[in-house]
């Protein structure tokens, strides 16, 4: 039975830590993973980039310069960009090459925690990146893939990509293809184990790409060690609005808590899945379900999202329903 929650009593840290398929950690750190400085094709200096997302109240960015376009053949000092109130982590946007209906076209993967780009060039197909950044530690990231063409099957058989860009400000806001949820649905289905990022893709350019949204990162400490790991292992979720407070197991019972939302979306395999709506002038804070109610008994993973009155969505990631049965 699902129960919808229009006003849920908060569990303890406890509680929580215990149970949190968020990953339990004592902090919540909000971050953008895509962002452009003067260094590449951003307008801003990094330094003027930085602290417009530390006034807006960020707790950390990865700037990712386009390593085909580095304006001055260097990345940025993140050791002077970076302060214990706004972790800079760097990173680096590859501009790889796919085959699509016997055309070449642009594959774009983020790399994060890494600067790695001797490896890199004009040509490099997808799985050669995703390679070289796992080769140095990285996290390969498959970015902007509505926008730059792709389909599933130029994606399906890759190896070793931790996640995928589910909806980017930028793509959005230049060539209304931001949201890649069919992809990264199909992806899951066909059995890959992705994570689903919401990015601004900032370059402070003519269209809005600025705290558009984010991810939300459960981590013990404000290290970048932590806030990688989290995003490796997919401890966080993404949002454009909402925030969620709470994506449980207690028992067979899956719990989520949010702010106040009109839709809540379970989503699983092929069109399995439940959607809440809230009444008519009433907004919902979270739902529960039972993990053995026949709709979702046999599904190999799910998601839940969210939708606030505003028209702006949040996502958890996925969870393997396999793994929790072992």
């Amino acid at each position: 039975m699902i129960t919808m929650t229009k006003d849920a009593s908060s569990p303890t840290p406890a509680d929580l830590h215990e149970r949190c398929l968020l990953g339990g950690g004592r902090l919540r750190l909000r971050g953008n993973c895509h962002c452009h400085s003067t260094y590449s094709d951003g307008a801003y200096p990094p330094g003027q980039t930085v602290a417009r997302y530390r006034d807006a109240g960020y707790d950390f960015l990865y700037l990712t310069e386009h390593c085909d376009k580095l304006t001055y053949g260097k990345f940025p000092d993140f050791d002077a960009l970076d302060s214990p109130d706004l972790r800079v982590l760097p990173g680096v946007e590859y501009r790889a090459t796919t085959v699509r209906y016997g055309r070449p076209v642009e594959a774009m993967i983020l790399g994060l925690n890494t600067l790695a780009i001797s490896h890199w060039k004009s040509g490099i197909d997808q799985q050669s990146t995703i390679d070289a950044i796992n080769a140095n530690d990285g996290i390969a990231i498959l970015s902007c893939t509505y926008w730059d063409g792709r389909s599933v099957s130029d994606m399906v058989d890759l190896q070793g990509a931790a996640g995928i860009e589910i909806y980017n400000a930028t793509c959005e806001g230049v060539a209304c293809k931001g949201y890649a949820l069919t992809h990264w649905d199909e992806l899951l289905e066909s059995g890959m184990r992705l994570y689903g990022l919401a990015v601004d893709d900032c370059h402070f350019n003519t269209w809005p790409d600025f705290t558009l949204c984010w991810i939300v990162v459960c981590v013990d400490d404000r290290s970048p060690a932590a806030i990688g790991d989290a995003i490796r292992t997919g401890k966080f979720y993404s949002s454009c609005g909402p925030s969620i407070e709470e994506w449980s197991l207690r028992g067979n019972r899956i719990t989520l808590r949010c702010s106040k939302v009109k839709t809540i979306a379970c989503n699983g395999i092929t069109c399995s899945g439940r959607v809440i709506h809230a009444p008519s002038g009433e907004t919902l804070t979270g739902f529960s379900f039972d993990l053995s109610e026949r709709w979702v008994s046999d599904l190999p993973w799910l998601r839940l999202s969210c939708c606030d009155p505003d028209g702006r969505w949040a996502w958890t990631n996925p969870i393997w329903l396999s793994d929790m049965k072992q």
